[in-house]
């Protein structure tokens, strides 16, 4: 609700709206919201102290303007030119939260001391980040003429060639003009840190107000000494505007167009949208450029875009396009193509890209724009280039990072910021989720602070290693040799059958019932998908001849085996692979045998992200584990304590591959891991602390393993049992139970390192 203007006496008649739009300055002024409660608030434990105001009326007015803080920091106050400035907006808010009662904020000010006051806050607050601001970019500035001491410009005078100059003693001439800059802004402090609050409207106030305390409530240094100079002191707003401005020639344009801008696309439509595109960029910018420079640039006519250009960016010369030394950044959104996925095209790209046989080829197609950008800055050895590319999340896992990622640091790339795995959304129809990064880096080398997102948790270091963890650069190879300290890994017996030696439960029953002969040669199957999702009882089957001896010509009259049989014989011997050939003359067997004949522990290749533990389990060797598991021969119910901790997952999370956001389980996962020194008596409370879980698990009969390590069901006894274990395991390896990723990571890369240079 508007309230009555001040000056409004004057006047027979309310002026028009017209005429209220052009006196208001609320478009402006009210930047200063924030400084005119903060003011208020001074002002009015003020007059409480001094008893001006009732403790009563007072406490109202601030209850109400505290109110009004929190709801302009939560950008729920609305303001209106009815009430033309900030200060009487506040107070029309205030007066309809307390009432009239908020009209005694007036006692013993006046607009004309508030609005001064106000002014200096927001300029008190702002001054000291210009100059910490200006300072940075100084520092800059030396890092780069420090890099440049032996480059060779020209120099000039009137306009002419003069002579040669150092590329560094040109940017250090920058730093001196800043410098004064820096000056001139500490000297505007001291003049801001003085209050104008209780000059009033400008010979003071007969009411004996406490000037000195709303100083020291507002940190200023001290009032002004005269009340009419603290009222029209126009000095700092010139002076401090003057400091500000960039520039207030009307003939100086705009320097950043969209011809700056290069790009390439793989064919004419996405041309034109990046065209397009680039326009209403550059226009939705235009408004806020002007403001900046104070120009009157005019955005219309529209300037040729004809920067972007049309093709395979991976076949194309970049430096025909414009030359390394002419750029700034590089960025871009490349396809992400696996390698079953390939085009011939994009097959092509990477073996001309990489060469052929490279084990880059195995990885996402997406790298290649990584390696070109590196090509393209290669000669361009001073190249102050960054560069940032959407990439899909597998290029910072598994193998590329000690391939791919390997190569690039040793050329002197060095990662600057990150953000780390996030889900791609895009308003396309039947989208699958993407799951991706962000990688932005240098060509060399840079002394300064790198930045590494996490969802919402900005993390700042001094480096990010290509597994996007903020320490030193480390290369987890694949490891198909068990160290001595481990139990062998390997994944399931693969059966490479076409389906005909798998059964279900009926079919199992009825064929053992038909042909007992096939009887003791049926065994319950696991692969992970059975592992997760089965109960009590087995879902699936399989024939299991390895031991069929010389029962096998039996076994072939029975229930269409030999049909069985030359279906799978055929089947093996149209593949490529010379190792499924040669087991067509087995048909009866499985591709391959890799069924421990003791307990094994069974781990599902790929498991989801959004749990936080992984499933793993005992088994039996009667029960065949498939190739969609991983297994660990004579695996101990240490080894179970251990790869089910916290610590092990933080671990497998960094360095397992993964299969869009599941994580792939290997034995490259299992032999890499720094496994402790354990002593007698640690090892038998791991034992308790894995039958713990184990027994946990038994008590949900009801639940698959799916449901029961589901992140917000997982049952409240089996999680105790995991907390427990993670304390034992954390204790083992030196960590305090509140350890984070990256305290297990710090301590495991450098057991890892350590171990590996032995």
């Amino acid at each position: 609700m508007p309230i009555k203007k001040m000056w409004g006496g004057r006047f027979e008649k309310a002026a028009s709206e017209l005429v209220d739009e052009f006196g208001a300055s609320i478009s402006f002024d009210q930047e200063m919201a924030k400084e005119d409660i903060m003011g208020s608030l001074a002002h009015v434990k003020m007059l409480k102290a001094t008893n001006i105001l009732s403790a009563t009326d007072a406490d109202q007015i601030i209850k109400g303007l505290e109110e009004l803080k929190t709801e302009l920091a939560d950008h729920g106050l609305h303001f209106t030119v009815a009430n033309e400035d900030i200060h009487m907006n506040i107070e029309a808010l205030l007066t309809e939260k307390i009432g009239p009662v908020a009209g005694k904020l007036h006692t013993g000010r006046s607009r004309n001391d508030q609005v001064a006051t106000d002014f200096h806050l927001y300029i008190k607050e702002r001054l000291p980040k210009v100059v910490a601001a200006i300072k940075e970019l100084q520092q800059a500035l030396v890092r780069l003429a420090s890099e440049n001491v032996e480059t060779i410009m020209p120099g000039y005078t009137h306009m002419q060639h003069a002579q040669p100059i150092s590329y560094g003693h040109y940017l250090m001439a920058y730093f001196q003009m800043f410098q004064r800059d820096v000056e001139r802004f500490q000297f505007n402090q001291q003049h801001t840190d003085l209050s104008p609050l209780g000059a009033a409207a400008l010979a003071g106030t007969t009411f004996p107000i406490d000037r000195q305390m709303t100083a020291d409530l507002l940190g200023f240094k001290a009032p002004y000494a005269n009340s009419l100079d603290a009222v029209s002191d126009r000095d700092l707003k010139i002076i401090v505007g003057s400091n500000s401005t960039l520039n207030l020639d009307a003939d100086i344009k705009v320097k950043i167009k969209i011809q700056n801008f290069y790009g390439i696309e793989i064919n004419d439509f996405a041309v034109s949208v990046a065209r397009t595109a680039m326009w209403i960029a550059e226009s939705q910018m235009w408004a806020e450029s002007q403001n900046i420079i104070y120009s009157r640039d005019d955005f219309l006519p529209l300037d040729s875009n004809d920067s972007i250009f049309e093709g395979n960016a991976l076949r194309m010369d970049w430096s025909e396009i414009v030359e390394p030394y002419d750029v700034n950044y590089i960025m871009g959104n490349p396809p992400f193509v696996g390698q079953s996925y390939r085009s011939n095209e994009q097959k092509q790209d990477m073996i001309d890209i990489f060469g052929k046989g490279s084990r880059e080829t195995k990885q996402d197609y997406v790298i290649c724009w990584y390696k070109k950008s590196l090509d393209y800055v290669s000669d361009y050895k001073n190249s102050s280039v960054k560069c940032a590319f959407v990439s899909t999340n597998s290029i910072c896992q598994g193998e590329c990072v000690p391939t791919f990622w390997k190569d690039m640091i040793n050329a002197g790339v060095e990662i600057q910021f990150a953000r780390r795995t996030f889900i791609w959304t895009n308003e396309a129809k039947n989208k699958a989720a993407v799951h991706c990064v962000i990688v932005g880096y240098s060509f060399h080398k840079i002394n300064n602070i790198k930045e590494l997102y996490d969802g919402g948790k900005l993390t700042k270091c001094d480096h990010i290693n290509p597994y996007l963890v903020p320490e030193e650069d480390i290369w987890i190879s694949s490891r198909p040799k068990r160290p001595k300290d481990k139990s062998k890994m390997t994944t399931g017996s693969p059966a490479t059958d076409d389906g005909q030696l798998f059964l279900s439960p009926e079919e199992a029953k009825t064929m053992s019932k038909e042909y007992p002969i096939l009887s003791k040669y049926i065994r319950p199957f696991i692969g992970a998908h059975e592992f997760l999702h089965d109960l009590n009882e087995r879902t699936r089957y399989c024939l299991w001849f390895a031991d069929v001896g010389d029962e096998l010509p039996k076994i072939i009259k029975a229930d269409h085996m030999k049909d069985r049989f030359q279906h799978i014989k055929e089947k093996r011997l149209s593949s490529s692979a010379s190792r499924i050939k040669k087991a067509a003359e087995t048909p009866w067997l499985f591709a391959q045998n890799r069924q421990p004949d003791t307990e094994y522990l069974v781990i599902p290749r790929h498991s989801s992200e959004n749990r936080e533990y992984i499933p793993i389990g005992f088994m039996y060797p009667k029960t065949i584990a498939g190739d969609a598991t991983t297994i660990v021969y004579d695996a101990t119910l240490e080894d179970f304590a251990i790869l089910e901790s916290s610590l092990h997952v933080a671990w497998m999370k960094t360095v397992a591959g993964r299969l869009k956001s599941d994580y792939r389980y290997s034995s490259s996962v299992y032999y890499n891991f720094p496994m402790p020194k354990l002593t007698n008596e640690l090892k038998e409370k791991l034992e308790k602390s894995a039958e713990g879980i184990l027994n946990a698990r038994a008590n949900h009969p009801s639940l698959s393993l799916a449901d029961m390590y589901k992140e917000l069901l997982m049952p409240s006894d089996l999680r105790d049992a995991y907390r427990k274990n993670d304390k034992l395991i954390l204790q083992a390896y030196g960590l305090n139970k509140d350890a984070t990723d990256q305290d297990i990571l710090k301590v495991l890369f450098k057991m890892y390192n350590n171990k590996d240079n032995d």
